[in-house]
């Protein structure tokens, strides 16, 4: 059963599809072997899809982890042939590749935290909508992002498992506090509906099968029972050791794939980070079209937003939200629109400063909006207390 499990989490290392910044030819690698099996798959079960790709919890991706543990029933049945020994000796290297891997998860995702790229802090669109209105993956985000502290907090709490990993003698505390690590996120994930949890399964079951050898003498001596010893076999694959410099190229390599986006940005906070020229929150005063003048209840036109990833987000006085994609010339005095049927609209748009009036014309129409002090609401602000006083 262990080398059946060695199989499957290190098929799963190779085929489901990770953020990685270098190792670009797993998409790829995954979707030309496992495309058309899982496309017949979800066909003849009859499921139906919106995603072609294999991110988590999508029909596509949970239907490679179903592949792959169907593909390593023969793995094994074949490998077992060679012996137990042979056997032995894979599950050491399952072991290996697997305690690396969950090492570098661990540390990329504690470096998004602790640089502020994965709670990031909330868009003005996000601001100025109802709580009722936003579904719990949402709320859960934004409030996440609201605390750079928070950030940093979980960042480390992800990156010391992951270090602890990369070395023997700490090894052992590293998966315990990887799988406490695990299971609190797989609750958000559940609490939250955030689409992850899938992955999430897949990385508590590796911290299982990693914690599997020494988990028994874990329960003795959290039972105050005499600690037995571990048999040979485990300590086999205790005693299994990585050359001292493919172990110094793997632990460079992860801490540079993890560290590389920042590297390359120059961007160590999001929260300070620049922002795209007229990024923000416009009021808007008035719609005119050709020779009328409306007012924002008449144009049912309440706010105009313009969010970091380049759309265009239009509020209505039924606070209903609509967003287009958007490019801006060189001189930011002209914006294309792209609505999803890539359907474009050309604008002229303008800001004046003094006035905090931003101007967005195309032909005879023209909506003037004010500038909101958006980075001055209760939730940017970073207030802390000791005491309810």
């Amino acid at each position: 059963m262990r080398l059946y499990f060695s199989i499957f989490l290190v098929l799963g290392i190779l085929f489901v599809p990770f953020s990685f910044q270098f190792y670009t030819l797993q998409v790829d690698l995954t979707e030309f072997l496992f495309g058309n099996l899982t496309t017949w798959t979800a066909n003849q079960l009859g499921f139906s899809w919106e995603l072609n790709d294999f991110s988590s919890d999508s029909v596509r991706g949970v239907l490679l982890y179903a592949w792959l543990l169907i593909i390593s029933l023969p793995i094994t049945f074949l490998l077992k042939k060679k012996g137990y020994e042979f056997s032995e000796k894979l599950n050491q290297i399952a072991r290996i590749v697997i305690t690396y891997y969950l090492s570098w998860v661990l540390i990329k995702y504690g470096f998004d935290k602790l640089f502020k790229a994965q709670f990031y802090s909330p868009e003005p669109n996000i601001l100025y909508s109802k709580v009722g209105d936003l579904d719990r993956d949402m709320l859960f985000w934004t409030s996440m992002g609201s605390s750079y502290i928070y950030s940093i907090i979980t960042g480390v709490f992800e990156i010391t498992p992951a270090i602890l990993l990369l070395f023997k003698k700490t090894r052992n505390l590293g998966i315990l506090i990887a799988i406490g690590v695990f299971v609190n996120v797989f609750a958000l994930n559940i609490g939250f509906d955030i689409s992850v949890k899938f992955f999430v399964c897949f990385l508590l079951l590796m911290s299982g099968y990693l914690a599997y050898p020494f988990a028994s003498n874990l329960w003795l001596f959290l039972s105050n029972q005499p600690i037995q010893n571990i048999s040979t076999s485990k300590q086999r694959i205790e005693n299994f050791k990585t050359k001292n410099w493919l172990k110094a190229f793997l632990i460079v390599g992860i801490c540079f794939e993890s560290l590389y986006p920042f590297i390359k940005s120059g961007n160590f906070n999001d929260d300070i980070a620049p922002r795209p020229i007229y990024h923000g929150a416009y009021q808007v005063e008035s719609v005119i079209i050709a020779t009328d003048t409306l007012s924002p209840h008449s144009a049912d036109l309440k706010r105009v937003f313009i969010h970091r990833d380049n759309y265009l987000i239009f509020q209505d006085t039924n606070d209903q939200f609509e967003d287009f994609y958007f490019e801006l010339n060189a001189t930011h005095s002209k914006i294309q629109v792209i609505d999803y049927n890539q359907k474009i609209q050309n604008f002229d748009i303008s800001y004046n400063p003094n006035t905090r009036i931003l101007c967005l014309k195309n032909g005879q129409q023209q909506i003037k909006c004010k500038a909101l002090h958006w980075k001055k609401m209760a939730l940017l602000q970073p207030l802390f207390h000791w005491t309810v006083d």
